[in-house]
């Protein structure tokens, strides 16, 4: 687009030209600055190419083949760097040229007189066009379809043309005019349009959807049916075949997540803690979330999400927060938010937070069902997950709060057991909370033993008493440290 508007420029600049080759080499070399200045990316690469041979095929008096010349650039900007192959840049560029070219033209209505009609209906069906030909590439890698893009494309490409000529004049004209710093003011009003609009319309999540990241092969059968359909009269009969492979292949590489292994993972979410645990019969659960949206690198959002989607987890069926400290729950809010939740495991709180009340908040928007452990001095709660999996949660105990660093101290303790294996939780509790704990359980410490432990409050010198260690007896000890 960026192109198209320069050579309208171009054009009303060298009107007094008679020579047409000699044009088209003034618009090649003027392009060819242009993607200079803004950075050699394989997407602006791809641009001056195309529209150069598109040029050079005029003087060879040749008609020009957009696709053939959408493949040289791909030739082109592949022997400049082989490894762009894994930019994601530039699949976008060429996928969304592709949509236009092979899509948008075939349904570009040009009957449409009203001009305002004709702008939105253009500019929906292109931006369609491109979605089709990108979507599987954003799915793949950012786990996320947004139907935004319909109202932004619209609203932003008003600005598109005026932010271009603005930018072009006072790029190259001294800014020591009077006249180039009141463009400059005005370019910077449609700039801020943009952010705003941009900023605006991405809160509309209700457009925006979430999902497990597809196998390879498939994004693969997706771009073959494409072909297809787009040449329908050729290829129709082969489409039940190839629908028939895509099914079994499917097939197979589900049937590792039909019967998993027991597995845990930890995930680095730096200075925090956050362990997914996938059971047999297919139930998931999540052990805190770490850090959030806090002015800090957001866990959830940008770690925690991609790990699951990735792993084509979509759902949760137990979320177990040990404590509303920022670095446990923080990043847990962006997965009740855009992940299904079916229980949320808390217990009791001695005392009220920000994080507390945001958490509310969301459960209540989302309906999500929370269970409060009501430890009672004389037994522990048991939840069972599966008939292989159950929780013991043994820590905090009814009206035996610690008022000593009370939301560290009052972390859910619990220990997760499957079949003859058993893994301790801890949470942020201190010394003061182990020593409750092996007092409380004094009698029955098998119930503390466990062939792994998650490490309190980080490794921290505040926890982590010896007498503690040797009951658990762990095997391996594990640290959530940044």
């Amino acid at each position: 687009m960026d192109i198209s508007y320069i050579l309208f420029f171009l054009k009303s600049l060298c009107g007094f030209l008679n020579s047409k080759k000699f044009k088209g080499i003034v618009y090649i070399i003027c392009v060819y600055f242009y993607i200079m200045i803004v950075g050699l990316t394989p997407s602006s690469i791809r641009a001056f190419i195309m529209f150069s041979l598109g040029v050079l095929s005029e003087f060879a008096y040749r008609k020009s083949n957009a696709i053939s010349n959408c493949f040289w650039a791909l030739l082109v900007v592949l022997i400049i760097n082989p490894l762009y192959i894994e930019n994601i840049g530039m699949w976008l560029s060429f996928l969304g040229t592709f949509g236009i070219i092979v899509l948008y033209r075939r349904i570009e209505n040009k009957k449409i007189e009203n001009k305002l009609y004709k702008y939105i209906y253009q500019n929906i069906v292109l931006s369609i066009s491109v979605q089709i030909f990108i979507c599987p590439i954003l799915i793949y890698n950012y786990n996320c379809v947004s139907f935004n893009f319909l109202l932004s494309n619209l609203c932003i490409s008003i600005f598109i043309g005026p932010v271009l000529f603005l930018g072009i004049c006072t790029s190259i004209i001294s800014k020591k005019i009077v006249f180039i710093k009141f463009l400059v003011l005005i370019e910077k009003f449609f700039i801020n349009a943009i952010f705003f609009i941009v900023s605006f319309i991405s809160r509309i999540t209700v457009l925006r959807f979430y999902l497990k990241t597809p196998f390879l092969i498939n994004i693969f059968f997706y771009y073959i049916f494409l072909y297809i359909i787009l040449n329908k009269n050729k290829y129709l009969k082969y489409i039940k075949i190839l629908f028939i492979i895509v099914i079994i292949i499917n097939i197979f590489l589900r049937l590792n997540t039909i019967f998993p292994d027991f597995s845990i993972y930890f995930i680095d979410v730096d200075q925090g803690d956050c362990t997914l645990i996938k059971t047999t019969s297919g139930k998931t659960i999540l052990i805190d979330g770490g850090e959030g949206n806090n002015n800090k690198f957001d866990q959830g959002e940008n770690t925690v999400l991609p790990y699951l989607l990735d792993r084509r987890i979509n759902k949760i069926d137990y979320i177990i927060i040990s404590h509303f400290d920022s670095d446990h729950v923080g990043g847990l809010f962006a997965i009740m938010e855009k992940l299904k939740v079916k229980k949320v495991i808390i217990s009791k709180q001695g005392k009220d937070s920000e994080n507390f009340r945001k958490f509310k908040k969301i459960i209540q928007n989302k309906k999500i069902e929370v269970v409060v452990l009501d430890t009672a001095p004389n037994k522990i709660q048991r939840i069972c997950i599966d008939k292989n999996v159950y929780i013991d949660f043994l820590w905090p105990i009814n009206n035996c709060y610690i008022n000593e660093n009370i939301l560290n101290n009052n972390s859910i303790v619990c220990r997760i057991n499957y079949k003859k294996f058993s893994m301790l939780f801890t949470g942020d509790i201190e010394i003061p909370a182990e020593e409750a704990i092996l007092k409380k359980y004094q009698n029955n410490l098998n119930l503390l033993k466990s062939d792994i432990i998650k490490i309190g409050h980080h490794g921290s010198y505040t926890s982590s008493i010896s007498n503690f260690l040797n009951v658990v007896n762990p095997q391996v000890a594990l640290i959530g440290v940044g």
